[in-house]
């Protein structure tokens, strides 16, 4: 077995490791060639740092991290993490990990952040063995039925292409995940609209969104609801006519928006099964 960094693997190589890797993963996340490039590129992927382990010129195992800040330190985020199926119990995460940490003492990252599915015990077991300790819990949601009826008329929405506002990020309820930060968006803005709440001219309210998943969301204090009942049902309506299921990954579980989520129609995802509620853990490891 050799391992290379990401620079010295072709993507296409990658993603058919990536493919094998998470074909049985507890949660769906099947991949074409289009929206893994995409992935890759908005999660800001970082190919000096992403490990690869190969056998016979194929993929068996993989580390892919991207760079960026992170609650204003330099930090390292581990965008996917596995080993082909018939490559598992024979220590290449390990490897990959001990290869990876030698990179790191030489390098100016502060942090390293990650995201695993709650009930991967085995993966939490891992991480905890190697310095990660519990960050926050991240909710994952659905969203395709809207139970709110009532709105303030005078809460006027407006669709705009993406473009970065500091008012965005103090309305915001919650510290995005490194997926859906504004750090991300940039790198996707020309795919990204923005859904603005005015009242009386005002801006107080936002919405950021890519076809049927959103990204952040946020309010001022006052007429909070009512604020967020207009954003939401608008975002609804556009799913509604696409007939899809709008997606809202991450949010924050310990914030008080979570309660608000659940009575408008939101309702946590389930593993591939449709047996079993997921979230995610949020794993931080300072270096």
């Amino acid at each position: 077995m050799i391992i290379k960094t990401l620079n010295e693997v072709d993507l296409e190589d990658l993603l058919e490791g990536f493919k094998d890797a998470f074909s049985d993963y507890v949660a769906d996340i099947s991949m074409t060639k289009e929206l893994f490039m995409r992935t890759l590129k908005c999660r800001r992927v970082d190919k000096d740092y992403s490990l690869i382990a190969l056998e016979n010129d194929k993929v068996v195992g993989f580390i892919i991290n991207g760079s960026g800040f992170f609650k204003d330190e330099y930090t390292i985020y581990d965008i996917f993490t596995g080993v082909s199926k018939k490559n598992r119990g024979r220590g290449i995460t390990k490897t990959l990990f001990e290869k990876l940490e030698l990179l790191l003492k030489e390098s100016l990252f502060k942090q390293y952040l990650l995201e695993v599915i709650d009930n991967n015990f085995k993966a939490i077991n891992l991480y905890r063995k190697k310095g990660f300790i519990k960050n926050r819990n991240l909710s994952i949601f659905s969203f395709k039925d809207f139970n709110i009826r009532d709105f303030k008329e005078d809460i006027i929405i407006k669709e705009y292409e993406y473009f970065y506002k500091d008012d965005y990020k103090k309305m915001t309820f919650y510290l995005p995940s490194w997926q859906n930060s504004f750090e991300t968006l940039e790198e996707i803005k020309n795919e990204v609209k923005v859904l603005e709440a005015y009242f009386k001219d005002e801006l107080v309210g936002y919405l950021t969104f890519r076809e049927n998943e959103i990204y952040s969301f946020g309010s001022i204090k006052n007429y909070k609801v009512d604020i967020l009942n207009q954003l939401f049902k608008n975002f609804h309506e556009k799913c509604k006519l696409k007939n899809i299921e709008g997606k809202l990954l991450n949010v924050d579980s310990e914030n008080d928006i979570i309660e608000y989520l659940f009575d408008i129609g939101f309702r946590k995802i389930k593993d591939r099964n449709s047996i079993v509620e997921i979230g995610q853990l949020e794993m931080i490891k300072k270096l």
